[in-house]
């Protein structure tokens, strides 16, 4: 093991300032046995914590060797003897280590299981040259190892049970995390003003995160409601990081109204006005940061930047910058056409001035006396001025008109709507703005809300409001469209099991169909099974609905199930027509096998697969009854064909079906369950093999024919 002894000086000589640990990993020896060694170069003594089996001896000699050191003579090694864990020399390749004249080892041991854990500690150096000496400075140690090849505490030959961990690199051990308690700044504050505490001799570093991250400047500026984390460094090894809540307290910069304040006469800064927080205190300056104080005194320069700060507990804010001008104050804003449609007065009139300014009206374009709010208005000409402070602005000229609305549009003077619609079906459109009114009375009356019932033939007036104006009324003429009843017979009858949507009737074109069970009654879903009574259905086309038209329902019974045995036999070629069954003079007779879970019809000339169950219903008058199921068993044709010499495997089957008879084969025929012939080959084997890769999965007949007869098999994919 190489050791780094140019260093060692200058490392012994600075680890000697700090309080300082370091250990080695956990070393997996080998299977159940475990090493680790910790240096604490404050009491300058090593700690061995050392597991191994519980029933057998195991050693472990520590030093700087290579692979080939093993048991060299003169190494340090410790082993369990079965009692206690004896400090021991090696005596050389094959021979038991001695034990020291001294253990200088102080130590205990513990069992779990099938496990000795032995922990133990020594001196760097225990003034013997028997022992190892430990060099806090060195970067790593060797492990040698072995146990008893079975179970016994005497030192016999270890045979396999030996080997080497070299190079068991040292870790320092953190120190504790550093002392800090949340901490409260003024704006402008660093990093480098943050406090903590530590172990003599440490260093800190801050950072923006618990763990991870990159240490932040001294320079980086605090920010408030954020935790910042510190760690402290002692000699190489730096601790877990200690959280720090930071409140900076930010003082606001004063407020003004107006940062351009405008003078029309010599003033001072004592003439600024800023405010700020309570008990705050306001310093001028001539310069954005730095600068001279200014005295309330200082006479104003107009298009001069003036800066003002507060300083509250302690802490300043940054300053506010003030440029007041000495011009004089202009006229207001003002529309100098200004309209109304009713009785008003000067205080109706609109002009803008500055913040803070009045604004008085007059009837002259110089001198007079300012109008009072309530003058009454006549068209004409009037003048408005705005004051700020002391200064008065010149008065802009304003002519007052009258105006009248023009009445709100309707697309036609007749309205065509629904029974039952509202006022609020009605369309009408005005000016941007506009809230529009509803009367029965051309002229005069109460406005009518916009939840009235519209009547036939009825005429009703809307107006237009913008503002205070209010129009004149449009008039409108009502005309109730009413949709028919839908078509349909007043006497149904319907098979049972019937669903809403089997009812016959017919609407107009487009029109939508719903039916009930009372005239007023929610639509009832399409699906819906049928019972004997009253049903009503009406028709919705462009959002009206009809009537309700009444249909008496009466349910016709589902005929009875037709009547035959439930297993029956035949022979090859017979078909379903050959099944026995009984049903109705004059009912309709359908087939069907079952493809899935759902029954699929078939032809009265589908050819019956042994071990298939068909399903048979009978029809009268339109309705179908539920279906008998009959299960086929198929004779064979020669009593000669005996199903035992016939062998088909393997089933189920995956890709080849094979297929032996006792007597030559002359076709092989596989069937769906739909009756469906989907492979046939002709052949003249008493063997055949046949390719069912192609096939779907699922259930299968197999038909083979030899000149005695024919067979039926069922096969599974």
């Amino acid at each position: 093991m190489k050791k780094l002894l140019l260093l060692t000086a200058l490392l012994a000589g600075a680890a000697g300032a700090y309080a300082q640990s370091k250990a080695t990993n956990v070393v997996t020896l080998t299977s159940g046995m475990t090493a680790k060694l910790e240096l604490n170069n404050t009491t300058n003594t090593a700690t061995l914590t050392f597991t191994g089996p519980s029933d057998r001896w195991f050693a472990l000699q520590i030093g700087s060797f290579t692979n080939s050191g093993g048991m060299q003579n003169g190494t340090d090694v410790v082993y369990w003897n079965g009692t206690t864990l004896v400090d021991g020399n090696q005596n050389g390749l094959g021979s038991a280590p001695s034990a020291d004249a001294t253990n200088d080892w102080t130590s205990t041991n513990s069992v779990s299981g099938t496990t000795r854990t032995i922990i133990a500690t020594r001196a760097f150096n225990t003034g013997s040259s028997d022992d190892f000496t430990f060099v806090y400075s060195d970067i790593n140690v060797d492990f040698a190892w072995a146990k008893g090849s079975s179970a016994t505490n005497t030192l016999i030959s270890h045979g396999t049970s030996r080997g080497y961990s070299l190079n068991n690199a040292y870790n320092c051990i953190a120190p504790s995390a550093p002392t800090a308690t949340a901490q409260t700044f003024c704006a402008g504050a660093t990093v480098a003003n943050l406090v903590a505490t530590g172990e003599a001799g440490a260093t800190f570093k801050w950072y923006a995160a618990a763990t991870g991250g990159t240490a932040l400047a001294s320079t980086a500026v605090l920010t408030t409601g954020t935790t910042y984390y510190v760690s402290q460094t002692v000699g190489e090894c730096e601790s877990t990081r200690t959280a720090v809540a930071v409140t900076v307290t930010t003082v606001p910069l004063p407020q003004t109204a107006d940062t351009t304040p405008d003078f029309c006469s010599a003033s001072t800064i004592a003439n600024l006005t800023v405010t700020g927080q309570a008990g705050a205190t306001f310093t001028w300056y001539n310069e954005p940061s730095g600068g001279t104080v200014l005295p309330t005194t200082t006479a104003l320069a107009g298009g001069t930047n003036y800066y003002v700060s507060q300083t509250v507990n302690g802490c300043t804010s940054a300053r506010l910058m003030i440029t007041p001008q000495f011009v004089p104050v202009p006229m207001p804003t003002a529309s100098e056409s200004q309209s109304f449609c009713s009785e008003s007065h000067v205080s109706d009139l609109v002009a803008t001035g500055q913040a803070g300014s009045t604004i008085s009206w007059y009837d002259v374009a110089t001198g007079g006396t300012p109008l009072a709010g309530t003058t009454l208005l006549v068209a004409g000409d009037y003048y408005v001025s705005q004051t700020v402070g002391s200064c008065v602005s010149e008065r802009k000229h304003i002519v007052v008109s009258f105006t009248t609305l023009d009445a709100p549009s309707v697309p036609s003077e007749t309205a065509t709507t629904c029974t039952g619609s509202t006022i609020t079906s009605l369309t009408v459109t005005g000016l941007s703005g506009a809230t529009f009114t509803w009367y029965e009375n051309e002229t005069g009356g109460n406005a009518i809300p916009t939840s009235t019932v519209l009547v036939d033939g009825e005429d009703y007036y809307v107006t237009q409001t913008v503002g205070e104006c209010v129009s004149g009324r449009r008039k409108v003429i009502i005309n109730i469209d009413e949709l028919p009843i839908p078509v349909a017979e007043e006497n149904q009858s319907i098979c049972a099991g019937s669903e809403v949507e089997d009812i016959e009737a017919e609407g107009l074109a487009g029109a939508v169909l719903t039916w009930h069970t009372t005239p007023d009654g929610p639509a009832l879903d399409e699906e819906a099974v049928v019972e004997a009574g009253t049903y009503y259905v009406k028709q919705t086309l462009n959002g009206c609905t009809s009537g309700a038209k009444e249909v008496n329902v009466t349910i016709l019974p589902a005929p009875s199930i037709p009547g035959g045995n439930a297993v029956q036999e035949f022979e090859a070629g017979a078909t379903v027509s050959d099944l026995e069954i009984t049903v109705a003079v004059g009912a309709e007779i359908q087939w069907y096998v079952m493809d899935g879970d759902e029954l699929e019809e078939i032809g009265s000339d589908h050819l019956l697969q042994d071990g298939v169950t068909y399903y048979v219903t009978q029809t009268i008058e339109g309705c179908e009854s539920e279906p008998l199921a009959i299960t086929v068993e198929q004779v064979l044709g020669s009593p000669t064909f005996t199903l035992k010499n016939l062998v088909v495997y393997p089933n189920p089957v995956v890709d080849k079906l094979t297929i032996s008879y006792s007597e030559p084969i002359t076709e092989i025929s596989v069937i769906n369950m739909l009756g469906q012939v989907v492979m046939s080959k002709k052949v003249n084997t008493d063997k055949v093999e046949l390719n069912t890769e192609k096939l779907q999965n699922g259930s299968y007949i197999l038909r083979v024919a030899t000149a005695q007869g024919i067979a039926s098999i069922k096969v599974v994919k």
